[in-house]
């Protein structure tokens, strides 16, 4: 990987985070602050996204996409066994809200195995700097 390449990274999750919410999941709100975060990287000379965040539809991944005025968008899944991601969650979450991410998780899991949207799927089970290395060599960066 060259970290020496300009570029920047994007939390979708934060670029989402508004009440009251703009379209399902937020994702007007989303699309429209990703373009105007990358807009501003694009006038410094960065043209490279990480991007972290979900990708639930071909139109949602299209959105970011034009979003980010991006020629091309490779969708990476990040998978671990569900039992992995349950006791991450058990770790990260309280017990108020830790019903809701379980559930979130089991279906994103099935429904992330079957919607054929990702170009690239890692092991999420090793450790972080190993999964960039592979992504960064897989995506020539």
């Amino acid at each position: 990987m060259d970290a020496e390449k300009p570029h920047a990274a994007l939390d979708l999750d934060w670029l989402s985070a508004s009440w009251p919410r703009f379209g399902p999941w937020n994702l007007d709100a989303r699309h429209a602050n990703t373009a105007l975060v990358a807009q501003s990287y694009r006038s410094m000379g960065i043209n490279r996204f990480i991007v972290a965040g979900v990708i639930e539809s071909a139109a949602d991944a299209e959105g970011l996409k034009v979003a980010l005025g991006a020629e091309r968008l490779a969708v990476c899944r990040l998978h671990a066994p569900l039992e992995v991601v349950e006791q991450r969650l058990r770790r990260r979450e309280d017990d108020e809200s830790l019903g809701w991410f379980l559930a979130r998780a089991a279906t994103l899991d099935a429904q992330f195995e079957d919607d054929g949207l990702d170009d690239l799927v890692l092991d999420a089970t090793r450790p972080v700097r190993e999964v960039a290395q592979e992504l960064a060599s897989l995506l020539d960066w």
